[in-house]
Parts: structure tokens; sequence; C-alpha cells
């Protein structure tokens, strides 16, 4: 009668065991199914990062068809990255500009794929990065494809094998789950990667379709008669447009989890009929000691299966057999714990990979999300205010291709943990992306309190950085928006800060603004006028004026200036003043300078060769392509390509840009000059140029800026300061120049004072080529 009931009553107690591991080991395969898929995304993600990078470096150099920096970028590129097998240059006609790969018949297969994937990528008007994976001899390849935007359409095509993510999985292979491995499936289910693979396994995934739902857990026989519970996950790209359809299977047997309970079963039911026999004898001694050494173990396995993993059994006891199953109930639970431990690590890393920027380890895109509706939650119940700072660092694009992503990153960290630094208990910082930033501040009382931070910001981004050699100071631009005055919208209050970041920028950087209203339609209006350049550039919108310079001693015309100008169908001329700053700031300025030198070096030929006599064409140049690294070759190319002689040209580069990096500029001016090239210093006065930096300089003219000749000749401040730069032309053996000059009275005292070379609507306005021509033509009189 007592053998039977406890026999009963411990299979009943390890079987509720059993099932307890089993829930345990099924949330350990979901986590390692779901982290394993999440690395396979991030190392996907990371290569499409990478593509995007390189497509930005070698478009330039596309453009003049520099093809040797096009492979040396290439190469880099695979060097850094030993999962990438080959990257190729097509161009719009699908042919191969240029290839890393070496093998002939890999050549013509690469060719074949890419007239596939960019026919798809048309067709399907992509905007994106394209992905085509690939199974050539059970041997899985992933091409990616991306458009370049060059002076036409080009493509790059990166080949990725299989190598990275292969040693992902074999590195998430576990030994506890009882040689089951980690199995990777295209998305009709063909085996791509096992790390124990066997003859059976391809066939029977093949075959098998019951993965649907990547939430659940399920039990099947598996390929070697076991029975298994398993788990799985979809890879999908990490974000882009287009599912690549992997699954990522793991399994464990479930006789693997049985074995220790089982032995452990088998050993109590032993020891249970010894007890028995023992209890007909000793019945009366032992019956309240082993009902109570039953109760401890029941204690135990409740608490276990509650989920109190920590639970142990630590009174002795006299008997051995129970003493010894304590013992073994003890470190299965000790196994549990561990195995629960492992799985919350496995959590918070996959936490802290969701939430937090890798480079820098504060809050990434999506917790800052999460924090701001939560701050603004606290803010609505509190009926108090909330700050959103949105900050960009200034020039940081420069210092990226000038030094290196090394030292980016590097600005980029310390940057990081500056913000962090002056920040109050309860105010977060974020990193969007690039070198965009945020700061969430609560509880504001006093807006002064904003003023303190935002300068606070200003100062600490402002301190030198040093890296390696170098020391880098950099500034930074904010733009505030508040909570509930400007927005009750997460959208719309980011927006808001975006929008004052960058009148920020427009205001001349280093400093903060408040959103308004206004700043809303100054965005919109920027953000289309920044499209209206890239598609004037696209569509041949600008053209080139000319506009005469008058030697008066001489009574003739000695010179023109070449002016952009814009007519935009529908509106037509717009104003340079109302493009040129912005076409400036986001960098089309270099191709709209580029295409002003090569149309005037063409026209100043076509003059001479017809026998006319121009003097020289002045070309503004602007501070974007003085610092471009190709700018002495690019100027050669053209003056080869147009066959313009060097004296017939003259670059003019403004006084502010000059002094805003001297030294570089003293260099790249005397490559300028020793080309044979006259260089003048223009809106001379208004720069705040040191005299011991000017001496240095290798220019031959001063150009007097317009704002000092429209007082001439009744303000007294503007005919001194005239003066003084005539007499300071003269003395460092400078030409000099006045512009705007439009009244008779100004060109009277201009004379009287030594200048004799003018430029100004009083004898010419800006004029098409067709005009120039004319003036050319008739006999040009000066009075």
């Amino acid at each position: 009668m007592s053998v039977i009931p406890m026999l009963s009553y411990q299979y009943i107690t390890f079987a509720q065991n059993s099932k307890t591991l089993q829930a345990t080991y099924s949330k350990e395969l979901k986590q390692k199914t779901d982290l394993t898929t999440l690395l396979i995304n991030k190392s996907i993600f990371h290569t499409i990062s990478d593509i995007k990078m390189i497509t930005s470096n070698i478009a330039e150099w596309i453009n003049i068809r520099n093809y040797q920096q096009v492979e040396k970028q290439f190469n880099n590129f695979e060097n850094v990255r030993f999962d990438i097998d080959s990257t190729t240059l097509i161009d719009e006609t699908f042919n191969i500009i240029f290839s890393t790969s070496t093998n002939v018949a890999k050549t013509k297969s690469l060719s074949q794929i890419s007239i596939k994937m960019i026919k798809e990528y048309t067709l399907t008007n992509m905007k994106d990065i394209f992905i085509q994976v690939s199974l050539e001899d059970d041997e899985p390849k992933i091409f990616m494809l991306n458009k370049i935007y060059a002076d036409k359409s080009y493509f790059l095509l990166v080949e990725m094998n299989f190598q990275n993510i292969s040693l992902l999985l074999s590195s998430f292979e576990d030994e506890i789950l009882g040689q089951k491995p980690i199995f990777l499936l295209d998305k009709n289910n063909k085996l791509i990667f096992t790390t124990m693979e066997s003859a059976n396994t391809k066939v029977f995934f093949n075959k098998l379709d019951i993965y649907s739902d990547s939430s659940k857990i399920y039990k099947f026989t598996d390929y070697e008669g076991d029975e298994v519970i398993s788990a799985f996950d979809t890879v999908s790209k990490f974000g882009e447009n287009k599912a690549i359809g992997w699954k990522v299977i793991t399994s464990i047997s479930i006789d693997t989890i049985n074995d220790k309970v089982n032995q452990t079963l088998s050993y109590v039911i032993n020891i249970g009929v010894l007890i028995t026999l023992l209890i007909f004898l000793l019945l009366a001694l032992l019956s309240r000691r082993i009902s109570n050494s039953i109760k401890v173990v029941l204690n135990l396995a409740k608490k276990l299966e509650i989920g109190d993993y920590t639970a142990r059994v630590y009174d002795k006891n006299n008997i051995k057999e129970f003493e010894e199953l304590t013992q073994i109930l003890n470190d299965m639970s000790t196994t549990i714990e561990k195995r629960n431990n492992e799985l919350e690590n496995k959590n918070n890393l996959l936490q802290d990979l969701a939430h937090y920027d890798v480079l820098t380890g504060i809050a990434n895109r999506m917790l800052f999300q999460e924090n701001l509706t939560s701050s603004m939650a606290r803010a609505k119940r509190k009926n108090s205010l909330l700050a959103l700072f949105f900050i960009d660092l200034d020039q940081f694009k420069y210092i990226n291709d000038s030094y290196g992503h090394y030292i980016g990153d590097e600005i980029l960290k310390e940057s990081a943990l500056r913000l962090k630094s002056i920040l109050r208990e309860g105010d977060s910082v974020a990193r969007l992306g690039g070198d965009e930033f945020t700061i969430v501040l609560e509880d504001i009382n006093d807006v002064s309190i904003i003023d303190k931070i935002a300068t606070k910001v200003i100062d600490i981004i402002s301190k030198p950085i040093k890296i390696r050699e170098h020391s880098f100071t950099i500034s930074c631009s904010i733009g505030v928006s508040m909570y509930p005055q400007d927005a009750t919208n997460k959208n719309d209050l980011i927006k808001y800060a975006d929008t004052a970041m960058y009148k920020s920028k427009a205001l001349g950087r280093s400093i903060y603004q408040f959103y308004s209203s206004e700043l809303t339609q100054m965005s919109l209006k920027r953000v289309k006028l920044e499209k209206d350049i890239y598609a004037a550039i696209e569509n041949k919108e600008f053209s080139v004026y000319y506009q005469a310079q008058i030697d008066l001693k001489m009574k003739k015309i000695s010179g023109f200036e070449a002016l952009v100008r814009w007519n935009k169908p529908g509106v037509g001329m717009v104003l340079p003043i109302d493009f040129l700053p912005l076409a400036e700031e986001i960098g089309a300025i270099v191709q709209i300078d580029k295409f002003v030198m090569q149309s005037a070096m063409e026209h100043i030929v076509s003059l001479y060769a017809k026998g006319y006599n121009p003097g020289k064409i002045a070309l503004n140049l602007s501070i974007k392509m003085l610092e471009k690294g190709n700018f002495i070759e690019l100027i050669n190319e053209l003056l080869y390509q147009t066959k313009c002689r060097p004296e017939w040209i003259e670059i003019e580069i403004t006084e502010g840009q000059i002094m805003s990096n001297h030294k570089h500029s003293i260099e790249k001016l005397k490559q300028i000059s020793d080309l044979g090239i006259q260089i003048a210093v223009d809106d001379f006065g208004t720069g705040y140029s040191s005299l011991s930096y000017l001496k240095h300089l290798p220019i031959n003219k001063l150009k007097i800026d317009k704002s000092f000749i429209e007082g001439l000749p009744q303000d007294r401040d503007d005919i001194q300061i005239t003066k003084t730069i005539i007499s300071l032309a003269k003395g460092l053996n400078l030409d000099v120049i006045a512009e705007g000059v439009e009244t008779k009275e100004q060109k009277d005292c201009l004379a009287e004072n030594g200048c004799s070379n003018i430029q100004g609507y009083l004898y010419s306005k800006p004029l098409p080529a067709q005009e120039m021509v004319n003036i050319l033509n008739k006999d040009f009189f000066v009075e």
C-alpha cells in the first residue's frame, strides 16, 4: 500500500520538472533564434551601410573618369571586408566598367546577374540598395546593387560571400542542445547552411513546411527520428524594402531534456523501493522523518514550478537517500537557474543592440523615440514644460572626408561623452545617426535653464579635441522646440527642432535658435530650392553672363567677369543671392563652378580665334571648389580640353574664404599661380584679413567691394577706406579694380584717387555671350 502512492508521487513530481525544463529550453531556443537572426541582419545592414559610403565616395571620381581612384576605393573596401568576393562598376548600358574579379567566367556571370538586377531595379523604380540571393552549386551568394548618381547613371554590384554568416552560425552552436545543429534555409526551404550536415537533412527540410509563425514553438519528428521542439525566425534585411526570406532554425531533442530527469526518476524509484522495504521494519521510527523529507522535496518542486529557480534544500537529512535526492534536486535547480540567467543576459544583449548606438554607447533613434514619448507623457501629467534640442556638428563631413572615418568616429564618441557630462538628472541624450544628436530636457520651470544648457553645449563642443597628432576644433548648431507651446505631437516636435537647427546654420553656426512658425515655411522653401538647384544642373538651366571691366586710362575694355545666371522655366531669372548661398552649403556650387569655368574658357577661346581681344575673363571660385583635392588637375584638364591659355583667365576668390583656412589657401593659390593664372581677391575690405598673411598670398589684384563704392563721393568713411585699399595695392605692387560703379561721380572719385580700373552698371551690366560679342564689335567709347 505504501509503494504505489510513493512511486506515483515521485513520478508526478519529476514529470512536472520535465515540463518546467521543456518550457525553459523553449524560451532559450526562441531567444537563440532571434539573436542569431538579429546578428545576421546586422551583418547585412553594415554591408549596406558600407556600400552607401563607398557609393558616395566614388561618385566624384567617376565624374572625371578617374577609374584608377575607383579601383583603389574598391580594393580598400575589400581589404577591410573579407566577406566581399568582388566589387563591380557597371554603366547604364550594362557594360562592366571595372571589376575586382579577374576570373573571365565569373565576370561573365556577374554581367548576367547585373543585367537582371538592373532591369528589376529600374522596373520597380527603387531608390535604395537592391538585394538578390543566389544559390549556385549549393553555395549561397548575396548580390547588392546600388545606383550611383554621377554625370550619368552607374551601378555598383557587390558580391557578398557566406563566410561571415557561416562563422556567425557556427559560433552559436551549443553542446547542451544534444548535438542538434543550427539550420539556415532559403525562402523555398532549401538548406543553405548547417553546423552538422548529413545526407538526410537536405531532403528533410525541403519536404518540411510547418513553419509559419515565428512566435511559436513547434514539435515534430526530425530527420533522425527524434522528437524535437524547434523555433525559427526570418532574416529580413534589417529595414530594407525587400525581405530575403531566409529561415534560421534551432531545435533540441525532448529526449535530451528528459535524460537527466529520467535518470533521477529511475534512481529515486530504486531508492523508493528500498525505503519501502525499510518502512516495514522501521515504520514507527521513520514515518515522520520520511514524511518531512517528502514535504521538503515537494516544496522545492513547487517553487521550481512557479519559477523560483533560486530555491534550494539546505536542511540536513540523516537518511542518506533523501540527502542524495535533495542534492540532485539542488543540482537541477542550479542548472535551471543558470539557464534562466543566460536567457536574461541574452535578452539584455538584444535590448542593447536594439536601443543603444554601437559607436557612442548612448541611446539610438529607437530609444530616443521611446524616451521622448515617455517624457512628453510625464510633462503632460505634471503640467510642466519640455525642451527638445536638435544638435548638428558643423563641418563634420569635411573632417570625415579629409581625415578618414576613424577620426570622424573618435570625434563623435568624444562629443557624445561631452554632451552626457553636462546633463541634469532626468535629462537624456541620443544619437540619431551621422553627426546628429538630441537632448530632451524635462521639468523646465524657467526658460533661462534652456539658455544655460544650450550655451554649455556650444562651449563644451567647441573645446579642442586631440586625436593622435591632430587637434580639431568644431562647432555645433542647435535648434530648440518646446512642449506644449510649439507642438503636442512627437513627430512635429522633432520636425520643428530640426527646422530651428537649420536656421542656426543659416545664421552663422555655433548658435542656437528657438522654433517659430515662420521657420516651417522657410524650411519648406529651402527644401524646394535645394531640389530645384539640382534639377537646374541636370536640365542645364544655368548660363554664363559677362560684365565688362573698363580701363579708364586706356579708355577701353580690359576684360570681363563671368557670372552665373539661372533662367528658371516658368519663373524667369533667379537672383544669384537667392540660390548661390544654398548651393554653397549643399555642395552643388562645385558643379556650378565647373560649368562656369568650362563655358567661359570655351567662349574666350572662340573670341580670340575670331580675332577679338576681350582681355582676361575673371572666374569666381568658391572655397569648396578650391578645397577639392583634384582642383589643380581639374584646371589643367579644362585648359587642355578647351585649348585656353592660362594668361587669358583670372581667378577671383573672396577675402573671407581665403582667411577661413589661410594656410591651405596660400598653398593652393600658389599652385594656381604657378600655372600662369592671375589671382584677384574679391570683396576686399570685408574679410578682416591680416596684412601678415596678405603679403604671403600669390595675388595680382585687389577688388574693392561695392559696399564701399555705394557711398562715394559723399561718405567720408567710404572715401577713406577706398583710398587706403588703393594705397595698399600700390604699396604691394598689385593692380586694383572697383566693382559696383554706377554713377559718373563714383567713377570720377575713383579716378582722382588712383583707381583706373572699374566695373559696374555705369558702362555695362552683365550680358549674355552674344551681346558681349556685340560690344566687342562696336568701338566702345569711355568718357
